[in-house]
C-alpha cells in the first residue's frame, strides 16, 4: 500500500475482510467474483489448479480468468463461460420460458 490511510478507512477494510492484521491488502480481493466461485467449486485453488493442468501459484496470479482457460475452467467448476469472461462471451444469456398459448375459439 502507498502512503498511509486514515484509521477509519483501514478499521473499515480490515471488518470486511479486505486487509490483513499487519497492514497488507488481500489478494483473494483482487480477483474476479466469477473466479472465486470457480475455485470454490471445484474444491480450492489447489484442486482447480490440478483438473486443468496448471500450477495453484498460477491461478493465484489470475485478477480473471485467461481466455484459453476458460472452457477448462468451465468444464471443472460448472461456472458459465459468459460469468468467468462476460467482455468475450457476452453476458449470460437469458433462460427462455415456454410461454402458454391461449385459444380464444377454445373459451379458454
Amino acid at each position: 500500500m502507498v502512503g498511509k490511510m486514515p484509521l477509519e478507512d483501514t478499521d473499515s477494510l480490515r471488518k470486511n475482510g479486505l486487509l490483513t492484521l499487519r497492514g497488507h491488502a488481500r489478494t483473494s480481493c483482487m480477483i474476479d467474483d466469477a473466479l472465486q466461485l470457480a475455485c470454490r467449486n471445484a474444491g480450492g485453488r489447489k484442486a482447480l489448479a490440478a483438473a486443468i493442468g496448471v500450477t495453484r501459484q498460477a491461478i493465484e496470479q489470475w485478477r480473471r480468468v485467461p481466455a484459453e482457460r476458460v472452457l477448462d475452467v468451465e468444464r471443472v467448476s460448472r461456472v458459465s463461460r459468459h460469468d468467468l469472461r462476460p467482455d468475450i462471451f457476452g453476458v449470460t444469456p437469458p433462460v427462455y420460458v415456454p410461454v402458454q398459448v391461449f385459444d380464444r375459439r377454445a373459451g379458454i
